[in-house]
């Protein structure tokens, strides 16, 4: 097992823009559905939001003139003798002509603000190509997550996920970075658009499905797993010492052992240090990292906060799990399969 060494000249302010100019993009490596993503976001705010603003505007002194125009006909049927005056020409014409300046100023304004915003997240992902290319990651977004292909139990809540960005190891320790977003089903509401962000690492074995709830995020509360789960074979297991104040701990009914092999004391002391205000989930040949939000990939002090989880933690995990072995199933070590009651925390039907 080894370590991660991230190289981070492309997040250094002092070096970021000479990188970023020095290169071109056939130096970095494999960006599937990335640049679809940035351009189709651009479109709709450089050219779509602008013109809606700039009509909506319009619309307005459309309506101011409406209101001269009214105001002038109920005088006119007040006085019939009394004819229309320069005054109400001038102010009609005046509110025709606000509401046009108005609208092209809304459009113009909304527009420069929409090429910043798009400049500023072209800088942004440009940085994070480079870093990608000098660490051999592979950056992608996925519009759509294939759930065969995500076990973590976000992807069974939840509509539509979405991958914004992922960053993918392609040598070394087995890990992904990910920030991703999916629309969350509220009673009488309309769909919340959720945002999470994700360590993901591959582990040497097959092992029950163990869920550690951090109280400090809410995250499972919001997508509506813990309600659930409630009501499931799932039951919470309470460990020693203070780790209860820091996680919730959920494991299938019936692998309560398999969850105190697998987190030592050593683990969960390391856990409270280094990702206490994180969900963890360890499913199939995965352990997940979970927070709400996203991980800022142009932030140096969070992209080595992220490198400490992973080279701290994994090793550990690994190391403990090598060895796992679901006695349920009645078959040898070689055949790392986990007993159907163990592969899933789920709900009674």
């Amino acid at each position: 097992m080894g370590v991660i060494n991230f190289r981070y000249d492309a997040l250094d302010d002092t070096l970021a823009t000479a990188s970023t100019q020095a290169r071109s993009p056939r130096d970095v490596s494999g960006e599937r559905g990335v640049n679809e993503v940035i351009n189709e976001t651009g479109v709709f705010q450089t050219i779509v939001l602008p013109i809606v603003a700039g009509l909506m505007m319009v619309i307005v002194g459309f309506l101011a003139s409406v209101l001269v125009i009214m105001r002038n006909f109920v005088d006119l049927e007040n006085d019939a003798n009394r004819p229309t005056s320069s005054t109400d020409l001038w102010l009609l014409a005046g509110a025709v002509t606000l509401g046009l300046i108005t609208g092209v100023a809304a459009f113009l304004l909304t527009r420069k603000i929409a090429l910043n915003t798009k400049q500023k997240n072209a800088a942004n992902l440009a940085m994070i190509r480079w870093f990608a290319a000098d660490n051999n990651l592979l950056i992608s977004a996925d519009p759509l997550v294939d759930k065969d292909t995500q076990p973590g139990l976000l992807f069974r809540h939840g509509l539509y996920h979405h991958l914004a960005i992922s960053l993918q190891s392609q040598r070394g320790p087995d890990f992904q970075l990910a920030n991703g977003s999916c629309l969350i089903k509220t009673v009488g509401k309309k769909p919340l658009d959720y945002r999470y962000a994700f360590i993901r690492l591959k582990l040497p074995r097959q092992v029950p499905h163990i869920v550690l709830d951090s109280p400090r995020n809410n995250m499972l509360s919001a997508i509506g797993w813990l309600a659930s789960a409630d009501y499931g074979p799932a039951r919470q297991l309470r460990l020693e010492g203070n780790f209860n104040e820091y996680f919730r701990l959920y494991v299938p009914q019936g692998y309560e052992r398999d969850a105190l092999y697998i987190f030592t004391p050593d683990i969960m002391q390391l856990m409270m240090e280094i990702v206490n205000d994180y969900d963890i989930e360890l499913v199939g040949d995965s352990l997940y990292i979970w927070r709400p939000g996203a991980f800022t990939f142009t932030d140096k002090t969070e992209m080595q906060a992220l490198e400490q989880i992973i080279n701290r933690l994994l090793p550990k995990i690994e190391h403990q799990t090598d060895y796992y072995n679901d006695d349920r199933t009645g078959s040898e070590r070689e055949a790392n399969i986990v007993a159907p009651a163990g592969q899933r925390i789920t709900p009674r039907s």
